[in-house]
C-alpha cells in the first residue's frame, strides 16, 4: 500500500509541473472540436505513448498529437485524448484574432511551415496566395494572401504552422532584467577575470534554444534534456550564463560558463552520478507546481543529494503566487503568506530566491514564506520584476562566479554550505535589520559576495555532538556593520517531517565586553505573520542558516561560538562567513567605466554607502563646469534616476559630502546603430549601418568560437566581405569616439537571414486600376547601382517600359500599361560595371472589358489551358468539339484555373461559360 501511495503522489506532482510564467497557452479550449475528422488530438498526460507524434506543446502536460500511422479503431487506452480542429496550427497572436482576422480588407503576409512545397506552389497557381520568399532549408515560405483564404489554408494537410510575417532578428533580445540592481555589472568590471569559466550550470526545465548565439561554443549536450525547446528556458540560461553576443541585454551573470539542460518533467533530482559526470555544480530551478506546504519526497531527495555531493548547489525560484492564499498545510487561509510553489522548495540545503524590483522592493507576485515548518524562505531576493524565475537565474549565475573564484584559490570545488553562507552574508538589507519572510536575509549583492570570498572572510569546520567550537575575528574601529552567518548541509529528514531540521547547531557571538548576541529569529506562528514583522534575537532550532548582525559594533575581538545541540550523525561540517562594512564606505556601482549610457534615456545611478550624511550629486562633460543633479542625496538612499542629456558624448559624476567627495570614472554616452544586409551575392555580401553622431570610426564584430570579436575598424558605414574562405555569419558594429572610447554595439544579426538577395530585396507587381499595374522594387542597397529597368513580357519577347537612374532611394516605383488578361513584369538591376541582376516574372491580371479569359490559342497539345475569372462564383465552363458534342465541364472556383489538353486531338473547339444558366462568354480554342 505504501508503494501505491508514493506512486500516486509522484503522478500528481508530475502532472502539474509548469514554468513560473504560465500554465498553458491562452485559447486552448478553442482548439477542442468533437465534430472534426479525428486526425489531430489534444492529449493531456504526463507521458506520451510511442504511437503518437507530438505536433505542438500547449503546456507541460498538454499536447497536440496525431498517430504516427493510421488512427486505431479504439483510443480507449489513452485517457483524455480529445479531437481538435485545425486552429492549433496558428500562432497565439493569430489565434487570438481568429476568426476576425479572416474578414480583414488588407492582404495578410504570413510565414508558413509546410511539408510540401509542391502543394504550396499549386495553391499559388490557383490564385489562393502569392509566394514572396522561400527558405528551402527549413521548408519556410513567406506568402501574401487574402484573409478569407486562411480557413481553407489551415485545412491543407501539408501546412504545419502559420504565423504572421515580421522583420527577422537573430533572436528575441532580453530587455527585462537589470544586472546593475544586484551589482553584477560592477562585479564584471571589478573582477574581469571571473566569468564562470570551467563551471557548468544545468537549467532544469524545457531545453533552451541550443542554437542561440549567446550560448555559442558553451552549450553542452545533455542526455537528460527535455525533447522540446521553450523560450522560458532560453531566457533563464541567458540571464544565468548568456554571452552577450546578440546584444548587451543578453549578457548573463556567468557569461563564460558551460550550459546543460535537464527535463523538469521529473520533479525528483537528477541522479547525482549523472550531474557529477556532466560537471554540473549549479542547477537552476525556475518553475513551480502550485502552492504546496509540506516537506515532500522531492525535498528530502534534494537534501540527500546535497549531502552526497557537497559542492553542488540547487537554486529554486520562490514562485509567482505572492498575493494568493494557501488552501492547505499549517498556514492555510492566511492571505499572502506561505505560498511557495512546490514542496521541493521546502528542502533545507538549497536556496530559494524571491523577486525584487529595481529599487530592491519585493514585488507583489513574489511568493513568500515561511516554509511549512516556519523556516525562513526565501533566503534572499534578486531582480525579477516579471517574476522570481529570472531572480533565481541571477543568483545561479552569481554562484558560478563564486565557484570559479574558490576553485582558482584552492584547486578544489567550493562547499555548497559555504556558498550559501557567503551569498546571504553579503546581501543588502532591504527592510528592518535581520531576515523576514518576504526578502529573506536581503538582496543579492554579487560584488560584495565575491569580495567576501576573495578576502577569505570565512572558515570551514566540523563538530561532534554536544561540542562547542570557538573562533575569533577582529572588528576594527569605525565599523558600521558586522554580519556573521552559519550554514550547514543538514541530513535529509523523513518525508513529511515537521519540523524538517535533523542536526541542530546553534550560533552565538560574544563581544569584547562579554555580551552574548544570539541569531535573528522570526515568529512563525500563524497569528504573528504580517508585512511589518521584525526579527528578534533568540535560539534558532528550525533553520540550518543562522545569522547575527551588529550595527556600530564596538572595536575589538569577537568570539564566534558554534554548539552542536543535537546531532543524528557522528559529525556535522559547517561554514561560517562574515562581513565588516566601514563607516566611510562609499562607492559608485552603476555606471562603471564599462557601462554605456544612452542619450535621452533615464538611467538609475547606483551606489553603496554607510554614511549618515546628506550630500549633493553633480555631473559634467569634457572640462565643463559641474552641473547639479540633486542637492539632497539622503543617507538611506542608494540610487537616483537621471535622464541623460542628448548632447553628451561622455559624462562624469561627482558626489559631495560635508567631509569628502567622490568623482566617478569617465562614462561613455552613445546611441547604437543598426546593421543590415545590403546585398548577398554568390561571391560577396555587403553590410551597412546608419552613422552615429560624433563617431570618428566604427569597429565591426563577428561571431567567433564563443563571443563577438572585433576584427576590423573603418571610417565608412559600408563593409563588403568576400565569401571565399569566410565562414562567419553573424556581425555587429559599434561606434568609436575620441580617446578610443567604444560606444554601444548594435544587435548582432545573421546576414543570410534578412531575405536580401543579390541587390534585390523585394519585387511586387499589383493591379493599379483599369488598364494599369503598379511595379515596386526594393533594393538591399544602392551601392554601385547605376539604373533600374522594368520590362513586360510580350508575344515576341519583352519590352522595356521604364528605365530609372538610381540615386540614394532604395524603393523604386513605376506604373505600367496592363492589358486585359495576364500581364507579366520583371525588374533588372544594372551596376556601374555593367553586371545585371534580374527578378522573377510576376503576374498582374486585368479584367477591364472581359470577365473571363481562356488562353493560349493556339495551344500545343499536352499543355494546359488557363482560365482567368474576375468572379468565378457559380461559373461553369463547357468545352465542345465542332459537332457540338460536349467534351468537358468544369465548375470554376478560383481566379486561375487550368484544363489539361493531353486527351484532346488537334483541331478547333468551342467553349461556353455560363453563370446560373445564363451565357457569360463564348469563344474558340485551337489545339495544335
Amino acid at each position: 500500500m505504501k508503494a501505491t501511495c508514493s506512486l500516486l503522489l509522484f503522478f500528481v506532482l508530475t502532472l502539474h509541473v509548469q514554468a513560473q510564467e504560465e500554465k498553458h497557452l491562452p485559447g486552448t479550449e478553442r482548439l477542442l472540436d468533437s465534430a472534426t475528422s479525428g486526425r489531430f488530438f489534444l492529449l493531456e498526460a504526463t507521458t506520451v505513448p510511442p504511437d503518437v507524434l507530438i505536433l505542438r506543446r500547449l503546456s507541460p502536460s498538454g499536447f497536440i498529437v496525431r498517430y504516427r500511422d493510421e488512427v486505431p479503431n479504439s483510443k480507449k487506452t489513452i485517457p483524455k485524448l480529445r479531437p481538435v480542429n485545425d486552429l492549433w496550427k496558428l500562432s497565439p497572436d493569430l489565434l487570438a484574432d481568429y476568426p476576425g482576422i479572416t474578414r480583414g480588407s488588407q492582404d495578410l503576409e504570413l510565414i508558413l511551415k509546410t511539408t510540401s512545397a509542391t502543394e504550396l506552389k499549386s495553391l499559388e497557381q490557383e490564385g489562393k496566395l502569392r509566394i514572396l520568399r522561400t527558405n528551402s532549408a527549413w521548408s519556410i515560405f513567406v506568402v501574401k494572401m487574402n484573409p478569407s483564404q486562411l480557413p481553407e489554408l489551415l485545412k491543407s494537410p501539408a501546412i504545419e504552422q502559420v504565423t504572421r510575417y515580421r522583420k527577422a532578428r537573430t533572436e528575441r533580445e532580453l530587455t527585462g532584467f537589470d544586472l546593475s540592481a544586484n551589482k553584477l555589472n560592477a562585479a564584471h568590471f571589478w573582477f574581469p577575470e571571473l566569468s564562470g569559466r570551467n563551471q557548468v550550470i544545468s537549467i532544469k526545465e524545457s531545453k533552451p534554444d541550443t542554437a542561440d548565439i549567446d550560448f555559442q561554443g558553451r552549450w553542452l549536450p545533455s542526455i537528460n534534456a527535455a525533447p522540446e525547446m521553450e523560450t522560458h528556458a532560453t531566457n533563464m540560461a541567458t540571464i544565468a550564463a548568456g554571452g552577450g553576443n546578440t546584444y548587451y541585454t543578453g549578457k548573463g551573470a556567468a557569461w563564460g560558463a558551460g550550459i546543460r539542460s535537464a527535463d523538469f518533467a521529473e520533479l525528483m533530482p537528477d541522479a547525482t552520478s549523472l550531474l557529477r559526470s556532466q560537471g554540473v555544480t549549479v542547477q537552476n530551478h525556475s518553475y513551480g507546481v502550485g502552492i504546496e506546504n509540506f516537506y515532500g519526497l522531492d525535498a528530502a531527495a534534494y537534501d540527500q543529494q546535497l549531502n552526497e555531493d557537497t559542492s553542488l548547489v540547487h537554486i529554486f525560484s520562490a514562485g509567482n503566487r505572492g498575493t494568493e492564499t494557501s488552501t492547505d498545510g499549517p498556514y492555510a487561509g492566511i492571505p499572502g503568506w506561505a505560498n511557495l510553489t512546490g514542496s521541493f522548495k521546502m528542502s533545507k540545503n538549497s536556496l530559494v530566491v524571491g523577486a525584487m524590483d529595481s529599487l530592491q522592493q519585493v514585488v507583489a507576485l513574489s511568493s513568500r514564506g515561511p516554509a511549512h515548518d516556519g523556516r525562513i524562505k526565501p533566503e534572499l531576493i534578486a531582480f525579477g520584476e516579471d517574476g522570481s524565475s529570472g531572480a533565481a537565474a541571477l543568483v545561479s549565475g552569481t554562484t558560478l562566479l563564486l565557484q570559479e573564484l574558490y576553485q582558482r584559490k584552492h584547486s578544489k570545488p567550493a562547499p555548497s554550505a559555504l556558498l550559501r553562507a557567503v551569498l546571504v552574508t553579503s546581501t543588502d538589507e532591504v527592510n528592518a535589520p535581520g531576515p523576514d519572510f518576504q526578502s529573506g536575509y536581503g538582496a543579492l549583492n554579487a560584488a560584495k559576495a565575491i569580495e567576501l570570498l576573495q578576502t577569505d572572510q570565512y572558515l570551514l569546520a566540523g563538530i561532534t555532538e554536544n561540542a562547542v567550537l570557538r573562533f575569533s575575528i577582529q572588528v576594527p574601529e569605525q565599523t558600521a556593520t558586522c554580519k556573521i552567518t552559519l550554514a550547514w548541509n543538514d541530513p535529509a529528514a523523513t518525508a513529511n517531517s515537521f519540523p524538517a531540521l535533523v542536526n541542530d547547531l546553534d550560533l552565538r557571538v560574544v563581544d569584547p565586553n562579554g555580551n552574548t548576541i544570539l541569531p535573528w529569529v522570526l515568529d512563525h506562528r500563524t497569528a504573528a505573520l504580517s508585512s511589518n514583522q521584525t526579527a528578534t534575537r533568540g535560539r534558532d532550532s528550525l533553520n540550518n542558516l543562522e545569522q547575527i548582525s551588529i550595527t556600530l559594533p564596538t572595536a575589538g575581538t569577537y568570539t564566534i561560538e558554534v554548539r552542536a545541540t543535537a546531532l543524528s550523525t557522528p559529525q556535522q561540517t559547517f561554514a561560517i562567513a562574515w562581513q565588516l562594512d566601514s563607516l566611510d564606505h562609499f562607492r559608485i556601482t552603476y555606471p562603471t567605466k564599462a557601462d554605456i549610457l544612452i542619450p535621452g534615456n533615464q538611467h538609475r545611478i547606483r551606489w553603496e554607502t554607510t554614511s549618515n550624511e546628506t550630500g549633493s550629486l553633480f555631473y559634467r562633460t569634457y572640462d565643463a563646469e559641474w552641473k547639479l543633479i540633486s542637492s539632497v542625496i539622503e543617507p538611506a538612499r542608494t540610487n537616483f534616476p537621471w535622464r541623460v542629456p542628448d548632447s553628451l558624448p561622455w559624462v562624469q559624476f561627482r558626489f559631495v559630502f560635508p567631509n569628502k567627495e567622490l568623482i566617478s570614472d569617465t562614462i561613455t554616452v552613445s546611441n547604437e546603430t543598426r546593421m543590415v544586409t545590403g546585398f548577398n551575392c554568390a561571391d560577396s555580401f555587403l553590410l551597412y549601418w546608419a552613422p552615429v553622431p560624433r563617431a570618428i570610426g566604427y569597429r565591426v564584430f563577428r561571431l567567433g568560437e564563443n563571443y563577438m570579436e572585433g576584427f576590423t575598424t573603418t571610417t565608412d558605414t559600408i563593409l563588403i566581405q568576400s565569401k571565399q574562405n569566410n565562414s562567419f555569419t553573424h556581425f555587429s558594429v559599434a561606434p568609436l569616439f575620441e580617446n578610443e572610447k567604444e560606444g554601444r554595439r548594435s544587435y548582432a544579426f545573421a546576414y543570410e537571414n534578412q531575405f536580401t538577395q543579390c541587390y534585390i530585396q523585394n519585387f511586387l507587381a499589383d493591379p493599379d486600376g483599369p488598364g494599369s499595374a503598379k511595379l515596386q522594387l526594393e533594393l538591399g542597397t544602392t551601392y554601385q547601382v547605376a539604373s533600374i529597368r522594368f520590362q513586360k513580357k510580350t508575344n515576341t519577347g519583352f519590352e522595356t517600359i521604364d528605365s530609372i537612374t538610381v540615386s540614394n532611394n532604395r524603393l523604386i516605383t513605376t506604373t505600367a500599361i496592363a492589358t486585359d488578361g495576364l500581364n507579366l513584369y520583371r525588374a533588372i538591376v544594372r551596376l556601374r560595371n555593367g553586371t545585371e541582376y534580374y527578378t522573377d516574372w510576376l503576374p498582374v491580371y486585368q479584367f477591364s472589358t472581359n470577365d473571363f479569359f481562356v488562353f493560349p490559342s493556339p495551344a500545343r497539345k499536352g499543355n494546359l489551358l488557363t482560365i482567368l475569372s474576375k468572379d468565378p462564383e457559380a461559373a461553369i465552363l463547357i468545352l465542345y468539339d465542332m459537332t457540338g458534342r460536349p467534351l468537358l465541364k468544369k465548375q470554376l472556383s478560383t481566379t486561375t484555373e487550368s484544363i489539361p489538353t493531353s486527351h484532346l486531338t488537334s483541331g478547333v473547339y468551342i467553349y461556353i461559360i455560363t453563370r446560373d444558366g445564363i451565357k457569360e462568354k463564348t469563344g474558340r480554342i485551337i489545339i495544335q
